[in-house]
């Protein structure tokens, strides 16, 4: 029988760790987010309906850096492939890394968020995107969190706060 690596966070920073630490080094904010899964509701819960979702232990990590460029760019990009067992470079498709980069600055522009420099972007994923497997939530969610840490308008006061609270209170007291 083959011996596997089981896929989650802790044993991948285990068995790869020059691979977080590159992340680590190049940036200096990052920031992740579980994957997830859905088991119920996916479509449902557009509509008013409810949806059962399950946080699964493989996170992606999203890290930035300002770069003289004036613009957003993915530079860094590294997923884990499960069947080969190791982290590859992957090339994120250019329908999605043009939108990313063109519409990036115009969306935190208008939300307040303004730069006087770009942004080169690292995707550190533990799973493949294409596995869809909640990535696009897992990838924007440290992505915008790491611009609002990087504008002070979100703390790690803040995000320490939110970890003690419930949703029903957070929604009551946004502050």
């Amino acid at each position: 029988m083959i011996k596997r690596t089981p896929i989650n966070s802790k044993t991948l920073k285990n068995k790869f760790p020059q691979i977080y630490s590159e992340i680590f080094s190049k940036c200096s904010i990052v920031c992740s987010s579980p994957r997830s899964i859905t088991l119920l509701g996916e479509h449902e819960v557009r509509y008013g309906g409810i949806t059962l979702r399950q946080p699964i232990p493989i996170r992606t990590y999203v890290g930035i850096t300002p770069n003289k460029k004036s613009k957003i760019c993915i530079v860094w990009n590294k997923t884990f492939d499960p069947l080969l067992e190791i982290f590859r470079d992957t090339e994120t498709d250019e329908v999605h890394k043009e939108k990313i980069e063109q519409q990036l600055i115009p969306f935190l522009t208008f939300h307040d968020l303004n730069f006087t420099s770009g942004f080169d972007i690292y995707i550190l994923s533990e799973l493949p995107f294409e596995r869809a497997i909640g990535s696009a939530g897992a990838f924007f969610c440290p992505l915008i969190t790491s611009f609002l840490l990087h504008t002070d308008k979100l703390t790690p006061e803040h995000i320490n706060t939110w970890k003690t609270k419930t949703v029903a209170e957070l929604i009551a007291s946004p502050d």
